[in-house]
This record gives C-alpha cells, structure tokens and sequence, in this order.
C-alpha cells in the first residue's frame, strides 16, 4: 500500500525503501510487492485481497502500527503484573514467554514474526499458542498489549499537559 500511495503521488519507491519507511527492512518481497514495483499492476486475487484489507483497515480506524512496532520492539519480558495473574503451571514453561510476547507483537502490529525483534519463533508456533490458551489468558495477554502501548502514550505526554483531561488511552 506505501508503494501505491507513493505512485499516486507522484513519487516512486523501491521496495527496499518502502520497507525502511514501514519499519520492516530486510523482509522478503513477494509477488504482490513485485508486482507494483515492475509495474506489471496486480493479479485480480491480489488486488481483491487488497481491497479486503483497506476496507477492513477504515472499518477498524487508522492506526499507526509503525509507532506500535516502535513501541513494542524493547519488550523482552512480560511484565510481572502479568506473569502473577498467570497460573504457575502456564508460566513454568520455558516457552511461555517468548510466546506470549510474540502473540503480543502480531495481535497489535499485524505484522508477521519476522519484522519483530525475535524473529527466530515461526509464526505458525505463535498460531498454535493462540489456539492452546485458554480464553482467560488470551484476554490477558490482550489486556497486557494495550497497557504496553498506553503506557507508552502517558509517557509521551509533556508534563504541562499532564492532566487527567489530557490524558487519553486508545485501544485497539
């Protein structure tokens, strides 16, 4: 989509700098990207999947996944607020973890695993977690992405405005 826009406004970008732009560098291409790049436009199923995208994309409101990405990357731990709500048997596993902050990262920057930090769990291992936990912790672990990205807003706030009529939290 960056490519497209770019094109629409009269500017023409590598792949390469739409990845940079979107904070993703180094992930593959593919054949949608491909496509726009050689100016060979989209196969129909592309640019109906495109479509699908956008539309759901307006439906949900714009959000600025590149600050979520930012915001999200030094995470390295759940926060011990969260592993204490956690039953012991769930947290014991050495992968829980890992996982769940990986579950964190898609749920909110919609981006696969490979544009996050820890790039060594495959996405279909993050998609199997999300199946084997039970609806509690998923809510949990929710709950958890959007404190991460609240929090993040209360401290970009400037202390002159730092009021709770300033204050907002967006979720989503």
């Amino acid at each position: 989509m960056h490519m497209l826009i770019a094109d629409a406004s009269g500017h023409s970008e590598t792949p390469q700098e739409a990845m940079t732009a979107l904070g993703v560098p180094g992930i593959p291409s593919s054949a949608l990207i491909d496509g726009i790049d050689t100016g060979e436009g989209l196969r129909e199923q592309d640019g109906d999947l495109l479509t699908t995208a956008l539309q759901q994309l307006l439906a949900d409101g714009l959000v600025d996944y590149q600050r979520r990405r930012d915001i999200l990357r030094p995470a390295t731990r759940l926060p011990s607020t969260t592993s204490q709500r956690l039953p012991a048997t769930v947290t014991s596993a050495p992968t829980f973890s890992r996982l769940a902050l990986a579950w964190i990262w898609i749920r909110f920057t919609h981006g696969p695993m490979r544009s996050c930090p820890g790039p060594d769990i495959p996405d279909r291992d993050v998609h199997a977690f999300d199946r084997r936990i039970d609806p509690e912790t998923r809510l949990l672990l929710h709950e958890t992405g959007q404190q991460l990205l609240a929090d993040a807003d209360l401290l970009t706030i400037p202390t002159t405005q730092a009021t709770w009529a300033g204050i907002t939290r967006r979720y989503g």
